[in-house]
């Protein structure tokens, strides 16, 4: 029989593998995607969001207008700007809703007001710092599973 796992088709001895280029083609993709599947950008997605899951638990409200409606984990330091694991640091990452953290930006002057009151103006430039220190850590597969197991169990 061909190769490819979904075709049945029963091929003379000493052909290749696959009946045909189709055959071929569609299992490369197929093992390409369970490649994919380990890879650390896969487990960084399956650890975002069991931590967004857990910080919109631990806030419950929007923390820059207080909406307890679609919330969703909002970066002070935008997520863009983040090195690496610094996307998973909870001093940095709050609870907002869509209209805040999409549709106005992170509501940025606000976000910076709450911050100013939650942590005081140390911290800002202290996560500023923080997130540098992480431009030098390689991200793994291993520290998006860690980082998976700690936010699944709490």
């Amino acid at each position: 029989k061909c190769g490819e796992k979904t075709c049945n088709t029963k091929m003379p001895k000493g052909l290749n593998k696959y009946h045909s280029y189709q055959c071929r083609d569609k299992a490369k993709r197929r093992r390409d995607r369970l490649k994919k599947k380990d890879s650390p950008n896969a487990w960084k997605k399956k650890a975002w969001t069991e931590f967004s899951k857990w910080i919109r638990a631990r806030d419950k409200k929007c923390v820059t207008c207080g909406s307890t409606e679609n919330l969703q984990a909002g970066h002070f330091i935008k997520a863009s700007q983040c090195y690496n694991y610094f996307n998973f640091d909870e001093q940095n990452v709050h609870a907002q809703c869509t209209k805040c953290n999409v549709f106005l930006d992170g509501n940025y002057i606000e976000y910076t007001l709450f911050m100013q009151r939650e942590y005081g103006l140390e911290v800002v430039d202290e996560l500023k710092q923080r997130n540098l220190a992480h431009s030098t850590i390689k991200a793994t597969k291993e520290g998006y599973q860690a980082l998976l197991e700690k936010y699944s169990n709490l």
